[in-house]
C-alpha cells in the first residue's frame, strides 16, 4: 500500500512555509478529510481550522476549494512512490482571528498601556486622537481606518489606444419568465409575446412559428413534351418525376400525422390537467402560496409515479444549502422532459409540472442570496 503525505501550509501565518504529515487511511486513492485531522499532528493543540485542497482549475492553473465535509475524499496526486495531498489549513478561531487582524509592528492594547502608551478612548473623534497625538509625541499611533479621511478619488481614466475598453459586465438575464414583474407581463401579454397556459398555470413566451412544410422541398416537376428525346431518356425523366412526387407524399402523410399526433397529446393533457391537478396543487402550493425548494424536494414522492424508481428526502437532509443544491440537480435530472420522451403521456405531464415547480422554487431560493 503507497504511502499517503499531507503537504500544508497555514494561510495568514507569513513566517510558516509547507510542512507535511503522514496520513494513516484506509483507501490511498481517496483520503477522506477525517483521516486527516486524525492524522494532524497540530489539530489537538486547539483552534477551530478549516481545510482548504488545491484542485485544478482551467483558468488558473489551480485554486483553493473548502472541504466541510468529514467523509468527503480530497485528491491526491502522485509523488513517486507515494500520494501527496495538498491542502491550506486556516485556524477560525476568533483569537487567530484578532491575531489576524493586528496589523505588522502594532503592540497590543495591553501591551501600550503597559509601557505609557496614551490611547484614544472608544468613541473619540479626530479632536481625541489630537490629544493622544499630544501625549505620546512621535510614538502617537494612526488613528484607525473608520476615523481617517477616505483618500482622494482617482482622475477618470483616459481611454487608451492600445486597449479595449470593454465597460461595465451586463446584468445577468432573468432566469425564466416567473422572475418578470406583472407590469412587464402584462405588456408582453398585450403585444402578444406571452400568453397564460392552461395545462402549465404560468405564463410561457408565444413561439412564433412559420408554416413551413418540413422536409418538404420545393422542387417543380414540370410537364414539358418529352416527344423530342430519346427513349431512354424519357423513361429516366418519367422514373424521376414519379420518385419526386411519391417522396414529397410521404412527407406530407409524416407531417399530417405529427401534427394529428400533437392534438391528440394536447387534447390528452387538458384531461390530465383536470384529473392530476389537485395532486399536484396540494404538493406546489400552500394555501395558495408556491412552497419553497425544500418542501417540494421532501415532498416528491407524494408525485412520483409508481415504478418511478425516485428515492424518497428527508427535509433533515436539506439543512444546508449545498445539500439543497445537490438534491435540486439530482431531482431535476431525473424528471427533465429529455429523459421522459419514452413514458405514458401521464408520466410527462407529472414530470414536466415537477420540473417546472423544482426550477421555479430554486430560482427564487438563489435569488435570496441562500444558494
Amino acid at each position: 500500500m503507497a504511502q499517503v503525505w499531507c503537504v500544508y501550509d497555514v494561510q495568514g501565518d507569513r513566517d510558516a512555509g509547507e510542512n507535511a504529515f503522514e496520513v494513516f487511511c484506509s483507501d490511498p486513492d481517496a483520503p477522506t478529510l477525517a483521516e486527516l485531522q486524525r492524522s494532524c499532528p497540530f489539530t489537538s493543540t486547539g483552534g477551530d481550522w478549516r481545510w482548504r485542497a488545491k484542485v485544478a482549475d482551467d483558468v488558473f492553473g489551480y485554486c483553493w476549494r473548502d472541504v466541510r465535509d468529514a467523509h468527503e475524499p480530497v485528491g491526491a496526486e502522485q509523488s513517486g512512490d507515494a500520494l501527496v495531498v495538498r491542502m491550506r489549513v486556516v485556524d477560525v478561531s476568533p483569537q487567530a482571528i484578532a491575531r489576524r487582524r493586528l496589523k505588522p509592528g502594532r503592540m497590543p492594547r495591553a501591551r501600550r498601556a503597559a509601557k505609557g502608551y496614551a490611547d484614544a478612548p472608544t468613541g473619540g473623534g479626530r479632536a481625541t486622537w489630537e490629544e493622544a497625538s499630544r501625549a505620546n509625541g512621535s510614538r502617537a499611533h494612526v488613528p484607525p481606518p473608520s476615523q481617517r479621511a477616505p483618500p482622494p478619488k482617482p482622475p477618470p481614466r483616459k481611454p487608451s489606444l492600445d486597449m479595449v475598453d470593454l465597460g461595465a459586465a451586463p446584468e445577468p438575464p432573468k432566469k425564466n419568465a416567473q422572475s418578470l414583474s406583472q407590469d412587464t407581463v402584462q405588456q408582453l401579454v398585450r403585444e402578444g409575446k406571452m400568453r397564460w397556459d392552461d395545462v402549465d398555470q404560468r405564463y410561457v413566451a408565444v413561439e412564433v412559428v412559420e408554416e413551413v412544410r418540413i422536409g418538404i422541398q420545393a422542387v417543380s416537376i414540370g410537364n414539358e413534351d418529352l416527344s423530342s428525346k430519346a427513349p431512354e431518356v424519357q423513361q429516366a425523366i418519367l422514373e424521376r418525376r414519379q420518385a419526386l412526387q411519391d417522396a414529397q407524399e410521404e412527407k406530407r402523410a409524416r407531417l399530417r400525422a405529427q401534427r394529428s399526433a400533437a392534438e391528440s397529446e394536447a387534447d390528452a393533457q387538458i384531461a390530465l390537467k383536470a384529473q392530476l391537478d389537485p395532486q399536484l396543487k396540494r404538493w406546489s402550493e400552500d394555501h395558495g402560496k408556491k412552497k419553497n425548494i425544500r418542501a417540494l424536494l421532501a415532498g416528491m414522492d407524494q408525485v412520483m409515479w409508481e415504478g418511478s424508481g425516485w428515492k424518497p428526502i428527508s427535509i433533515g437532509d436539506l439543512l444546508e444549502p449545498k445539500k439543497v443544491k445537490r438534491a435540486y440537480y439530482k431531482a431535476s435530472r431525473f424528471v427533465h422532459p429529455d429523459k421522459l420522451v419514452n413514458l405514458s403521456i401521464e408520466q410527462r405531464f407529472v414530470g414536466k409540472r415537477i420540473f417546472d415547480a423544482l426550477s421555479q422554487a430554486y430560482a427564487e431560493f438563489e435569488e435570496s442570496g441562500m444558494g
